[in-house]
């Protein structure tokens, strides 16, 4: 394995919840192509409930107790333009938008 430094990586294979696998190892090539051998070691990936919503002046108030359940939550706040041209604050806190791809290899 080339590109991460592999003392912060654990070999092996994790699942995440959408039930994607994805199998890392120092041994060999294209190990995610062949089939798993008895002894790499699973990856355990933690399972959270996340807040779920969207707030912003321009939206609607919703509630901040909608969950959902992932590996990992995504936050992001961003500054928009409303239609005056002034900045406001957009925050956004969920699941990600393609849970199938989210591991704890970044």
């Amino acid at each position: 394995m080339t590109g991460l430094r592999n003392a912060n990586v654990t070999m092996g294979c994790r699942r995440n919840v959408d039930n994607a696998e994805l199998c890392l190892c120092n041994d060999s090539d294209e190990c995610n192509g062949r089939p798993r051998a008895n002894n790499r070691q699973e990856v355990a990936l933690p399972t959270v409930d996340c807040r779920n919503y969207v707030e912003a002046p321009f939206i609607s108030p919703q509630s901040k107790e909608t969950t959902c359940q992932a590996n990992y939550c995504f936050f992001t706040q961003t500054h928009v333009s409303n239609f005056k041209g002034e900045m406001e604050m957009q925050t956004t806190a969920n699941c990600g938008q393609l849970p199938q791809y989210s591991f704890d290899v970044q």
